[in-house]
């Protein structure tokens, strides 16, 4: 039985296929290579017609890079010292209310945080109007609508910031107190509604005893008088009671107002309680001072 051997041809031959495939795959890397700078400078190029000269200048970084082919790299880093030269930026500085300056301010452009903090150094923006939004720990957020121009570059903004001030605690309103014009008017009114319930008092009290004593003289006599003659004399002689009861209450309230008004030891509120047992020509009223 014969064993096969591997001479020196075939292992040449086999070195020199490994050398090749290793030169086609670096030379299929360095055409990606190629074919990727190339695309990303005419990216560079459109972001610049459009005046987003941030994300341009971006993509003129990454094409001037020395891994791309010396044509594109060359073309880039002259267009990326073009765009930096025109590019608006921007420096912020900040002071809290006692003049002392503030670094930890965050920075939003457009809605997107774009600083944690402030260094001095200039942020680049793009041409244009933009909205700016400043943030600080116990400060007042600070907005700012700014338009921005080619070519203007390392604008200052100064801010002067304010201290927030903490929510107000609430407190429940206080009720309304009576004007001391009300105060002043109030036993007067009493008064009056004590007289005319002093009044009615007078005159159905008046009429019901009258009525009393006629029924008594005639059906009264005889014990024939129906309902329908007796209920007017109970409604009139109850509405007096009634009316009575009114009038001590009101006399009462506004003759201790008068006097509490003018005296100055009455400090204490005073509680009036009401106590009424009508009856025919019976009145019973407790006052509780």
């Amino acid at each position: 039985m014969s064993q096969s051997r591997i001479t020196p041809l075939s292992l040449g031959g086999l070195a020199a296929m490994l050398t090749i495939a290793s030169m086609c795959g670096r030379a299929r890397a360095d055409e990606d290579e190629r074919a990727a700078c190339a695309t990303t400078a005419e990216q560079a190029q459109e972001l610049r017609a459009a005046h987003k000269l941030t994300e341009a200048r971006n993509k003129f970084i990454d094409c001037s890079r020395p891994s791309c082919p010396n044509v594109v790299s060359q073309d880039c880093t002259r267009w990326l010292s073009e765009i930096t030269a025109v590019m608006p930026s921007v420096v912020i500085s900040a002071t809290d209310p006692a003049g002392h300056s503030v670094a930890g301010v965050r920075v939003s452009l457009d809605g997107v945080k774009v600083l944690d903090g402030l260094n001095g150094e200039a942020l680049a923006v793009d041409p244009g109007a933009h909205q700016l939004r400043f943030e600080a720990d116990g400060m007042r957020p600070v907005e700012q609508q700014l338009i921005f121009k080619e070519g203007e570059t390392n604008r200052s903004i100064a801010l002067r910031l304010v201290a927030q001030q903490p929510p107000k605690p609430f407190t429940k309103p206080a009720a309304a107190s009576q004007g001391p014009r009300f105060k002043a008017a109030l036993p007067y009114a009493l008064a009056g509604v004590g007289a005319v319930a002093l009044g009615s008092f007078a005159y159905f009290g008046i009429k019901g005893k009258s009525e009393a004593n006629d029924l008594a003289d005639t059906c009264g006599a005889t014990k024939t008088c129906s309902e329908s003659q007796v209920d007017p004399v109970r409604r009139h002689l109850l509405i007096a009671d009634v009316s009575l009861s009114i009038s001590l209450v009101s006399l009462g309230v506004a003759t201790w107002m008068f006097i509490s008004q003018h005296s100055a030891k009455s400090k204490d509120a005073t509680v009036v309680q009401v106590g009424t047992t009508p009856g025919a020509g019976f009145i019973k009223v407790n006052l509780a001072f």
